[in-house]
């Protein structure tokens, strides 16, 4: 990844602001790289799509003990799950639940553990009219 690649997952992250990660980012390339300070001219919009290509193969390394445990916490605490979108519940068992075991061992035994996620899944859209459907994973 480079600093295009940041510059445009941080612009996703800010049209999250304020709303569930459930629900898809719905904009238009243009409306992407104007709020990136971009020209609409093809080859920021050919750099755009490359961006979003490694965005949505690229994966995040967690290693961090207290990252681990915050997720560990989420999945096995009941009122805090309860607390949570059951959308937004119902995705992270789905997603995590599975290494939930595997997490709690390793953290009791003191052992590094890790878990890979990604940046961006389910990246579609409309070659002839721009408009972009992007999930933050």
């Amino acid at each position: 990844l480079n600093t295009f690649d940041e510059d445009v997952f941080l612009q996703l992250l800010h049209y999250m602001r304020g709303q569930t990660l459930l629900r898809p980012i719905i904009t238009t390339k243009k409306q992407l790289l104007t709020d990136l300070g971009y020209n609409d001219g093809g080859k920021n919009y050919k750099n755009l799509m490359k961006s979003l290509d490694r965005l949505d193969s690229a994966k995040l390394k967690i290693s961090s003990p207290h990252a681990l445990q915050k997720l560990y916490m989420l999945l096995t605490t009941p009122n805090l799950v309860k607390s949570c979108e059951p959308q937004f519940a119902e995705m992270i068992s789905k997603n995590f639940g599975g290494l939930k075991k595997e997490i709690g061992d390793a953290m009791a035994k003191g052992d590094d553990y890790f878990l890979t996620i990604g940046f961006i899944q389910n990246n579609g859209g409309s070659v002839k009219s721009g408009r972009l459907m992007i999930n933050i994973d």
